[in-house]
Protein backbone atom coordinates (compact mmCIF):
# COMPACT_ATOMS: atom_id res chain seq x y z
CA UNK A 1 0.00 0.00 0.00
CA UNK A 2 2.84 2.39 0.63
CA UNK A 3 4.04 1.93 -2.90
CA UNK A 4 0.65 2.83 -4.29
CA UNK A 5 0.46 5.94 -2.15
CA UNK A 6 3.92 6.96 -3.24
CA UNK A 7 2.99 6.54 -6.90
CA UNK A 8 -0.23 8.34 -6.25
CA UNK A 9 1.64 11.30 -4.71
CA UNK A 10 4.05 11.41 -7.63
CA UNK A 11 1.15 11.50 -10.06
CA UNK A 12 -0.56 14.29 -8.13
CA UNK A 13 2.69 16.25 -8.04
CA UNK A 14 3.12 15.77 -11.82
CA UNK A 15 -0.48 16.96 -12.41
CA UNK A 16 0.05 20.11 -10.37
CA UNK A 17 3.25 20.90 -12.32
CA UNK A 18 1.43 20.44 -15.66
CA UNK A 19 -1.39 22.75 -14.59
CA UNK A 20 1.02 25.49 -13.55
CA UNK A 21 3.01 25.29 -16.77
CA UNK A 22 -0.15 25.39 -18.93
CA UNK A 23 -1.36 28.58 -17.24
CA UNK A 24 1.82 30.55 -17.76
CA UNK A 25 3.26 31.72 -21.02
CA UNK A 26 6.75 30.30 -21.17
CA UNK A 27 9.88 31.86 -22.51
CA UNK A 28 10.71 30.29 -25.87
CA UNK A 29 14.38 31.28 -25.61
CA UNK A 30 14.90 28.67 -22.95
CA UNK A 31 13.27 25.90 -24.98
CA UNK A 32 10.03 25.71 -23.01
CA UNK A 33 6.75 25.15 -24.82
CA UNK A 34 4.24 27.99 -25.02
CA UNK A 35 0.74 26.96 -24.06
CA UNK A 36 -2.12 29.46 -24.01
CA UNK A 37 -5.57 28.94 -22.67
CA UNK A 38 -8.35 29.10 -25.28
CA UNK A 39 -9.61 32.38 -23.80
CA UNK A 40 -6.13 33.90 -24.22
CA UNK A 41 -6.03 32.81 -27.87
CA UNK A 42 -9.44 34.38 -28.53
CA UNK A 43 -8.24 37.62 -26.97
CA UNK A 44 -5.16 37.71 -29.16
CA UNK A 45 -7.26 37.02 -32.26
CA UNK A 46 -9.62 39.86 -31.33
CA UNK A 47 -6.72 42.30 -30.97
CA UNK A 48 -5.22 41.21 -34.29
CA UNK A 49 -8.59 41.66 -35.98
CA UNK A 50 -9.05 45.10 -34.43
CA UNK A 51 -5.68 46.19 -35.79
CA UNK A 52 -5.87 44.59 -39.24
CA UNK A 53 -9.55 45.00 -40.17
CA UNK A 54 -9.57 48.80 -40.69
CA UNK A 55 -6.44 48.59 -42.83
CA UNK A 56 -7.90 45.79 -44.96
CA UNK A 57 -11.22 47.60 -45.35
CA UNK A 58 -9.50 50.84 -46.40
CA UNK A 59 -7.32 48.94 -48.87
CA UNK A 60 -10.37 47.19 -50.34
CA UNK A 61 -12.29 50.46 -50.74
CA UNK A 62 -9.26 52.13 -52.35
CA UNK A 63 -8.88 49.27 -54.84
CA UNK A 64 -12.56 49.39 -55.77
CA UNK A 65 -12.34 53.16 -56.23
CA UNK A 66 -9.19 52.84 -58.35
CA UNK A 67 -10.88 50.23 -60.52
CA UNK A 68 -13.83 52.57 -60.96
CA UNK A 69 -11.58 55.42 -62.07
CA UNK A 70 -9.81 53.16 -64.55
CA UNK A 71 -13.23 52.24 -65.96
CA UNK A 72 -14.11 55.95 -66.32
CA UNK A 73 -10.77 56.72 -68.00
CA UNK A 74 -11.23 53.88 -70.48
CA UNK A 75 -14.80 55.00 -71.16
CA UNK A 76 -13.54 58.50 -71.96
CA UNK A 77 -10.94 57.08 -74.36
CA UNK A 78 -13.57 54.96 -76.13
CA UNK A 79 -15.94 57.93 -76.38
CA UNK A 80 -13.17 60.13 -77.85
CA UNK A 81 -12.32 57.42 -80.38
CA UNK A 82 -15.97 56.95 -81.39
CA UNK A 83 -16.43 60.70 -81.75
CA UNK A 84 -13.29 60.92 -83.91
CA UNK A 85 -14.43 57.89 -85.94
CA UNK A 86 -17.67 59.67 -86.83
CA UNK A 87 -15.82 62.94 -87.45
CA UNK A 88 -13.37 61.61 -90.07
CA UNK A 89 -16.12 61.18 -92.65
CA UNK A 90 -15.82 63.88 -95.33
CA UNK A 91 -19.27 65.43 -94.68
CA UNK A 92 -19.31 64.92 -90.90
CA UNK A 93 -19.96 67.78 -88.50
CA UNK A 94 -18.69 68.43 -84.99
CA UNK A 95 -22.25 67.94 -83.71
CA UNK A 96 -22.32 64.38 -85.09
CA UNK A 97 -18.94 63.59 -83.54
CA UNK A 98 -20.07 64.97 -80.16
CA UNK A 99 -23.35 63.01 -80.36
CA UNK A 100 -21.46 59.76 -81.04
CA UNK A 101 -19.15 60.36 -78.07
CA UNK A 102 -22.06 61.33 -75.81
CA UNK A 103 -23.89 58.12 -76.70
CA UNK A 104 -20.95 56.06 -75.40
CA UNK A 105 -20.78 58.15 -72.21
CA UNK A 106 -24.52 57.72 -71.63
CA UNK A 107 -24.31 53.94 -72.09
CA UNK A 108 -21.53 53.77 -69.49
CA UNK A 109 -23.25 56.22 -67.11
CA UNK A 110 -20.41 58.75 -67.08
CA UNK A 111 -21.64 61.98 -65.49
CA UNK A 112 -20.49 65.56 -65.98
CA UNK A 113 -18.47 64.88 -69.11
CA UNK A 114 -17.54 67.59 -71.59
CA UNK A 115 -16.78 66.85 -75.21
CA UNK A 116 -14.93 69.22 -77.54
CA UNK A 117 -13.87 68.96 -81.17
CA UNK A 118 -10.83 71.04 -82.19
CA UNK A 119 -11.16 72.72 -84.64
CA UNK A 120 -14.92 72.94 -84.33
CA UNK A 121 -15.81 73.34 -88.01
CA UNK A 122 -15.15 69.84 -89.36
CA UNK A 123 -16.67 70.24 -92.84
CA UNK A 124 -14.16 73.02 -93.62
CA UNK A 125 -11.11 71.02 -92.61
CA UNK A 126 -9.20 69.93 -95.73
CA UNK A 127 -8.68 66.22 -96.27
CA UNK A 128 -5.46 65.06 -94.66
CA UNK A 129 -5.52 67.61 -91.82
CA UNK A 130 -5.66 66.51 -88.21
CA UNK A 131 -8.43 67.22 -85.72
CA UNK A 132 -8.90 66.31 -82.07
CA UNK A 133 -11.84 65.01 -80.06
CA UNK A 134 -11.25 65.64 -76.33
CA UNK A 135 -13.47 64.20 -73.60
CA UNK A 136 -13.09 65.22 -69.94
CA UNK A 137 -15.01 64.22 -66.79
CA UNK A 138 -14.58 64.96 -63.09
CA UNK A 139 -13.64 62.00 -60.93
CA UNK A 140 -15.77 63.05 -57.95
CA UNK A 141 -19.08 62.83 -59.82
CA UNK A 142 -18.15 59.39 -61.20
CA UNK A 143 -16.90 57.87 -57.96
CA UNK A 144 -18.67 54.85 -56.47
CA UNK A 145 -17.07 54.93 -53.02
CA UNK A 146 -18.61 56.79 -50.11
CA UNK A 147 -15.30 58.26 -49.00
CA UNK A 148 -14.35 59.87 -52.35
CA UNK A 149 -10.66 59.05 -52.13
CA UNK A 150 -9.65 60.62 -55.46
CA UNK A 151 -11.54 63.93 -55.44
CA UNK A 152 -10.74 67.01 -57.50
CA UNK A 153 -9.19 64.96 -60.29
CA UNK A 154 -10.15 65.76 -63.86
CA UNK A 155 -9.93 62.70 -66.11
CA UNK A 156 -9.23 63.33 -69.78
CA UNK A 157 -8.87 61.39 -73.01
CA UNK A 158 -8.42 62.52 -76.57
CA UNK A 159 -8.22 61.08 -80.02
CA UNK A 160 -6.31 62.83 -82.83
CA UNK A 161 -7.26 61.66 -86.32
CA UNK A 162 -6.85 62.74 -89.92
CA UNK A 163 -9.79 63.94 -91.99
CA UNK A 164 -10.59 61.52 -94.83
CA UNK A 165 -10.75 62.41 -98.48
CA UNK A 166 -13.91 62.17 -100.54
CA UNK A 167 -14.36 58.76 -102.20
CA UNK A 168 -13.89 58.90 -105.95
Amino acid sequence: MLIIQSNHRDQLHALSINRESSRSISNKRHGEKSQLRPSDRRGIAAVELAICAPVLILLSVALIELGSLIFVKQSLAIAAYEGAHHGVQPAATATEAIAAAQEILDQRRIQGAQISVIPGDLPRIPAGDLFTVRVTAPSNSNSIAIFRLFTATQLEAEAVVMKETEPQ
